[in-house]
């Protein structure tokens, strides 16, 4: 049966139901901690001796900040420590608990776990013992920053950490994604700091990718495995190779790194250009092949010219995912043309 004339018979036109979905009602909003709640889940926390600190705490947003503590220094274990712990519930039976501990020159480490008891949350910050987060480096410390689980059994993991190499920061974030490379950035020396090659960090292997500048400092990114124990090891070993390296970099002239890694400056050279290699190699064979043979005559030069492209823009991909993230045509290594790290 045809639709009626809605516009000649003034009837209504028919309703063809909404074009899309309604958004689904706003969540109901949580109140407030109460006194009764912060007195039923500060209960494991008290009787550790920890004491809210009600002027830092945020009843509003649900989060309760408790007195620091102090840490004297264990030798070589850790340097003095202030320690803060913060419980952050956003809802009842959810809980994320934070425990800081800062040390002098203000390196942080961090551990940190959700759970839905906070007994079993402050049982897996008690096993972590400080001297689990700090690893003492040439000139301080190094800081670690853990992720917890309420299970016992499931080891803790490492999420990156943080030192201070020649009043430099430098931390490394390894929490993203599996299989994505850990970033890792140098802040800028306070007076300033010089043109830094590229390759600063590259040249301790194809683990350290190439440097770029940023607003305030440096940026990179470090490859580390995927899977736990070896994510957490690499993590914790690279960031103190890092520190390692940039100690002695920036105690030495700019000359001298020039000089002592020359061999490894042409290394990473030779890596970052593999695609313009490639080209070039292509190109070459096809000059070769064009100049004894014709298309018509040879079913192999053929398949060359259909093959070629797709082997250099594959190649290509497959190497500059690995060593950088846009193709360029990377400078020859040569002296550093600055006499000092800092600018002058």
């Amino acid at each position: 049966m045809p639709w009626p004339d809605v516009h000649r018979e003034g009837l209504p036109a028919p309703s063809l139901g909404p074009l899309h979905l309604n958004p689904p009602p706003p969540r109901a909003a949580v109140p407030p901690l109460s006194h009764h709640e912060i007195v039923a889940i500060v209960g494991p926390l008290a009787r550790q001796g920890r004491r809210v600190d009600l002027d830092r705490s945020d009843r509003q947003e649900r989060v309760l900040v408790f007195h620091e503590r102090t840490h004297g220094q264990a030798g070589d274990d850790y340097p003095e420590l202030v320690e803060s712990v913060t419980l952050r519930t956003p809802r009842p039976g959810s809980f994320h608990l934070k425990r800081t501990l800062e040390a002098p020159g203000g390196i942080v480490a961090r551990a940190e776990l959700w759970t839905r008891s906070v007994e079993d949350g402050v049982r897996a910050l008690e096993a972590l013992p400080p001297a689990a987060q700090f690893r003492r480096v040439s000139g301080g410390w190094a800081a670690f920053h853990h992720a917890l689980d309420p299970d016992p059994e499931v080891p803790p993991r490492i999420l990156g950490g943080e030192v201070r190499v020649a009043d430099r920061l430098v931390e490394l974030d390894a929490g993203g994604a599996a299989g994505l490379p850990a970033d890792l950035k140098i802040a800028e020396h306070p007076d300033g700091d010089a043109d830094f090659p590229d390759d600063l960090l590259a040249v301790l292997g194809r683990g350290w990718r190439p440097m770029k500048r940023t607003p305030t400092g440096w940026k990179s990114t470090v490859q580390i495995p995927r899977r736990e124990p070896r994510r957490s090891e690499q993590v914790k070993a690279r960031l103190l190779r890092t520190a390692e390296h940039l100690e002695e970099v920036f105690t030495a002239s700019p000359e001298a790194f020039h000089s002592r890694f020359r061999r490894q400056r042409w290394t990473v050279l030779w890596w970052r250009s593999l695609w313009i290699q490639m080209g070039v190699l292509i190109l070459a064979v096809s000059l070769i092949l064009f100049q004894n043979q014709t298309l018509e005559d040879s079913p192999w030069l053929r398949m060359w010219v259909q093959v070629a492209p797709v082997l250099l823009f594959v190649g290509t991909f497959f190497y500059s995912s690995r060593d950088t993230r846009v193709m360029e045509l990377p400078r020859i290594p040569g002296p550093l043309p600055f006499p000092a790290w800092e600018r002058t």
